[in-house]
């Protein structure tokens, strides 16, 4: 884990819970994410990480707990509030206005980011697209794009609010092996070069392992682990989890 990340955490999550009617998809969840620091999310489908992800961004409404960004109590805030305040995240099938060309669509996204005295390296929409190689497709309508280049829309619009915690869902799912490693080394960029926060599930677990600081693991809503890359990949509980192993 970094040295250098901050003591206080920047997002702190206490006892969150969700249900759907019978179906608890979040249990007594608690999560600290400290400033600069880069978590990995991880649990087997239906785990509740997208769930957590949507709790965190205003999309969906927790049923208990409480969830503090940044000194602010953002639990139960609508998302554009909580995208107002840095917070972003992208969606596992991009979400871009397929008719919009690229570069339009990472200016509309602009809109709704921090308040534009909170200056950034990414306020330029044109500079954004840059980030994420699109400038020589800037033209193009997003419908038109590969899934490679619609994923790597879909982090330009995340970036152009100017987040502070950026939070990826599924982001290497349906790269190639190649493009993945591109994957990679962007996302260490955003959080070394651009000060940016991330939290980052993912079901390639060589991405995941290889890049974060530290990991959770979710199952069926609840947190059964955290701890470092290292100390994940030798708990027999999430061995268990993943690959239906004997715990004893």
């Amino acid at each position: 884990m970094r040295e250098n990340l901050e003591k206080n955490a920047l997002l702190e999550i206490e006892g969150l819970t969700k249900r759907f009617s019978g179906l608890v998809a979040l249990s007594d969840v608690n999560l600290q994410v400290f400033k600069g620091e880069m978590l990995g999310l991880i649990g087997p489908n239906g785990s509740g990480k997208t769930t957590l992800f949507n709790v965190i961004s205003g999309s969906l409404h927790p049923n208990g707990g409480r969830i503090t960004f940044n000194g602010h109590n953002i639990t139960g805030l609508p998302s554009y509030k909580v995208c107002k305040l840095g917070v972003a995240r992208t969606f596992q099938i991009p979400q871009p206005f397929p008719d919009m060309p690229v570069i339009e669509n990472i200016r509309v996204a602009r809109l709704f980011g921090r308040s534009k005295n909170a200056r950034s390296d990414l306020d330029d929409p044109e500079n954004v697209c840059k980030l994420v190689g699109l400038d020589a497709k800037r033209d193009v309508v997003a419908r038109s794009l590969t899934v490679s280049d619609k994923k790597r829309l879909e982090v330009g619009r995340a970036l152009a609010t100017s987040p502070t915690l950026l939070l990826f869902d599924e982001f290497a799912a349906g790269l190639t092996a190649q493009e993945s490693k591109w994957a990679t080394e962007f996302v260490k960029t955003l959080r070394d070069s651009y000060g940016i926060t991330i939290i980052w599930t993912e079901h390639v677990m060589r991405v995941i392992m290889s890049t974060v600081d530290r990991v959770a693991v979710l199952d069926h809503g609840v947190k059964i682990a955290e701890g470092t890359p290292q100390e994940i990949v030798k708990s027999e509980h999430v061995l268990a989890v993943y690959f239906g192993r004997n715990k004893s």
